[in-house]
This record gives structure tokens, C-alpha cells and sequence, in this order.
């Protein structure tokens, strides 16, 4: 919970040095990168959800 708002904070910080620098493909490079970790996390969850789920099934299918 603390890495977060800590991880915006530096993004946010390293953008706008970088905007300021008029750096802007690096700029988009990083946020690229940070759009991308967010869909993996994204997608990251929805697995361990899905894992979640099919287990609770094979379990109701065991004890039935």
C-alpha cells in the first residue's frame, strides 16, 4: 500500500523532468512502461482470480 503513492510520486517527478527538459520520447517511454506493469497487473489478477475460481470448483466436484 506504501509502494504505490511512493512509485506515483517518482513518476510523477521523473515526468515532468523530463517535459521540462523537452525529453518528450523518453517521457513517453516511461509512460509506456507504466501502462504496461498496470495491464500486467491487471492481468495478474484476473488469472489468480481464475485460479481462485477453478479451484473452488474442482473442490465442490471432489466432494460431490
Amino acid at each position: 500500500m506504501i509502494a504505490l503513492p511512493i512509485t506515483f510520486f517518482a513518476l510523477v517527478s521523473i515526468l515532468s523532468a523530463e517535459f521540462a527538459s523537452h525529453n518528450f520520447d523518453t517521457a513517453r517511454n516511461i509512460l509506456a512502461m507504466f501502462a504496461g506493469f498496470g495491464i500486467l497487473m491487471c492481468v495478474a489478477a484476473e488469472n489468480k482470480k481464475r485460479k481462485s475460481v477453478s479451484t473452488g470448483l474442482r473442490n465442490v466436484c471432489d466432494e460431490t
